[in-house]
């Protein structure tokens, strides 16, 4: 075998010998001696090195062509690898060794005689070698070529924020889907930190959302978030004023309460605060966040999942006139509540577990995934959680984790999953208060166009800052939402539409790679 790098000076050589072999035979010399040879003599001693010449032409074209796919493989194998962080020594060969059997099959030109890698702690230096069996060359003793490439990635990986802004409602309950969606983020999880612990560069958000979203972080959460005496323009507006005509206060009622305390949950702010990510402060209270508090359903209602405390007051009471009358004698008892979901009974019904900021902490992510729970029945409230995926991202309070938007070296994306379209239940507490109240619109179909609105509005907010969308629509059928999600995704292939349970894996694995992929430079 013959290196391809000395294969030219070596036929020259091999093709001296050869014609001083033939020269010399007896036969050719007894030709020789005759005149009328001549002709012939030089046309035979041209014919050897034309002949050698087109072999060299033919076999080297084949060499080089070889090379230069083995090259295109090789650094198509380098950059996967180096696409995809936390991998071990042993699993980044065999995800080379994968992807080089991709882009170079067995029936290329050559055969693959080793691929050797080199792992270090921000490159990968990559070597193939292969052997190409001549055609025409032969005749010199040249059998095959020795070809051989090298390739060098260097992976200088970017920063990355990731809002999980995952739908933990009621009806993620049924058909295995919560189980599905706690599997599919784990793998995601892995995915991204592989076999680290944690990652200097990497940091992840969960934001479990259901009619409501839990501001209640261990470690982050302040009350300086919250209008705690009653001054923003929905604080109190599920219940009517009081004899003496000031705001319901709801931390007061949950004070009143007796077995009940405020879970963390959140009423939307006040528009235009709902769509944005402005600082709360307390000198604008439309800035801050409502406490969210279910009311107590009627005693006498036909129909009263939420009826957790004794009206004390005789005959039918409906809605409208317990929550105008008999705020303070209402709640100043004990109440009887259950908040173990899925069905749960109490001022913070439907009400999931706090928002996980970022962190870089692999442990700490798996932990929260794996107890996400689904609570219900109080409706679906895709803005409230989107606008909370992009507040976790911000630089901006009340989460101040994210890093500056102008930071060329840091990428921020959202993963968006609902398995239902926005609702607003018939006499049911939401995010927005009583659907009845009219704080949306004046009826309820408008109401749900205003939500989807503003699920349209918050996406485009969130882009024009450079943050990566993925949405995906979770075994639904609903066509308004699904063109909305699909708009909402930064590229239509970044929308994954109604996957299966099986499929929902397939897609945070392919939101993996493709989060993985922005965090190489080179």
């Amino acid at each position: 075998m013959v290196n391809l790098n000395n294969f030219k000076n070596l036929l020259v050589c091999q093709s001296c010998r050869k014609v001083r072999s033939i020269i010399s035979g007896r036969t050719i010399g007894r030709f020789l001696n005759h005149k009328s040879g001549n002709i012939a003599t030089s046309f035979a001693l041209a014919l050897v090195p034309m002949l050698l010449a087109v072999g060299l032409a033919v076999d080297f074209s084949r060499a080089i062509s070889m090379k230069a796919r083995l090259a295109n493989a090789l650094d198509a194998a380098g950059l996967a690898a180096g696409a995809t962080p936390g991998l071990t020594e042993a699993q980044t060969k065999a995800l080379v060794n994968s992807f080089f059997a991709e882009n170079y099959p067995n029936n290329e030109i050559g055969v693959l005689d080793r691929i050797d890698v080199t792992v270090g702690q921000s490159s990968l230096k990559l070597s193939a070698y292969a052997t190409v069996d001549t055609l025409l060359v032969r005749m010199i003793g040249v059998n095959s070529l020795n070809v051989s490439v090298d390739s060098e990635i260097t992976k200088e990986s970017k920063g990355l924020e990731v809002a999980l802004v995952l739908d933990n409602t009621g009806s993620m309950n049924s058909n295995g889907k919560i189980d599905a969606l706690r599997t599919s983020a784990t793998e995601l999880i892995n995915i991204l930190y592989g076999p680290n612990a944690s990652s200097p560069k990497l940091f992840v958000s969960l934001v479990p959302f259901s009619t409501g979203v839990n501001v209640n972080s261990p470690g982050v959460f302040s009350m300086g978030w919250i209008d705690q005496n009653a001054q923003a323009r929905y604080h109190g507006a599920t219940f009517d004023k009081n004899l003496d005509a000031t705001n319901v206060n709801h931390l007061q009622l949950f004070n009143w309460m007796q077995n009940a305390t405020w879970r963390g949950c959140v009423e939307a702010r006040a528009e235009p605060f709902d769509l944005d990510d402005t600082a709360p402060t307390l000198a604008n209270p439309d800035t801050l966040w409502v406490p969210y508090l279910f009311p107590d359903d009627s005693d006498n209602k036909s129909y009263a999942p939420n009826n957790y405390a004794s009206d004390g007051l005789p005959g039918y009471y409906s809605d409208t006139q317990r929550l105008r009358n008999g705020t303070a004698a209402h709640y100043q008892k004990s109440v009887t509540v259950d908040e173990v979901p899925v069905r749960m009974k109490g001022p913070n019904k439907g009400c999931p577990e706090p928002i996980i900021p970022l962190t870089n902490s692999k442990a700490t992510l798996l932990n929260a995934i794996s107890a996400m729970k689904p609570w219900g029945y109080a409706g679906t409230n895709i803005p409230m959680g989107l606008s909370w995926g992009w507040r976790v991202l911000s630089p901006t309070a009340p989460y101040t984790e994210g890093k500056s938007y102008s930071d060329s070296d840091n990428n921020k994306a959202i993963i968006l999953l609902t398995d239902g379209k926005n609702t607003l239940g018939s006499g049911w507490y939401s995010g927005y208060g009583y659907d009845w109240k009219q704080r949306l619109a004046s009826t309820h179909s408008a109401s749900i166009n205003t939500m989807n609105s503003k699920v349209s509005a918050l996406c485009s907010s969130a882009k024009s800052q450079g943050i990566r969308i993925y949405t995906i629509t979770f075994q639904m059928s609903d066509s308004t939402l699904q063109s909305i999600f699909k708009s909402c995704a930064s590229s239509p292939d970044l929308f994954f539409n109604s996957p299966s349970n099986t499929e929902l894996q397939n897609a945070f694995k392919a939101i993996a790679q493709d989060l993985s992929n922005l965090r190489i430079s080179k």
